[in-house]
């Protein structure tokens, strides 16, 4: 009897924990959505690219800080926005040697870009100007 109360006790703990991960996640999602669904990140893409070649999710962990480092760490959130709320194409490159391709051009102001996501194992996004994206095919 004893062991079965440790052990409902310890489902129960188990479940709560696992209750509010998900709660946490869930809403840490939304406030990525909420930025990249903002009139600031695309300022931001805007203005960054200005200055720089490229906006890489995975690079911008090493190589920024700040405001740019949190902005770039998150635009394959908004490669999904582009897609699925502003309804801009998806457009599929065939699979090469195991990793997926597809990238979706945007206008921002006056300027037009390319994002790009590769997936292979894991996936990574980047964003640059039209003139400077590389599609491969």
């Amino acid at each position: 009897m004893y062991l079965n109360s440790i052990e409902s006790i310890y489902n129960q703990c188990n479940q709560e924990l696992f209750e509010l991960y998900v709660k946490q996640e869930l809403e840490e999602r939304q406030r990525k959505k909420d930025i990249v669904s903002s009139k600031d990140y695309e300022d931001w893409i805007y203005n960054y690219l200005y200055y720089h070649n490229c906006i890489h999710d995975e690079s911008m962990l090493y190589t920024c800080e700040g405001k740019d480092q949190e902005y770039g760490k998150i635009c394959s959130y908004y490669h999904d926005y582009l897609i699925k709320d502003r309804q801009l194409p998806r457009i599929d490159i065939p699979e090469e040697h195991g990793f997926g391709h597809f990238y979706t051009p945007f206008k921002i102001k006056d300027k037009e870009y390319i994002i790009q996501t590769l997936i292979g194992q894991g996936a990574t996004t980047w964003i640059t100007t039209k003139e400077g994206a590389f599609i491969g095919e």
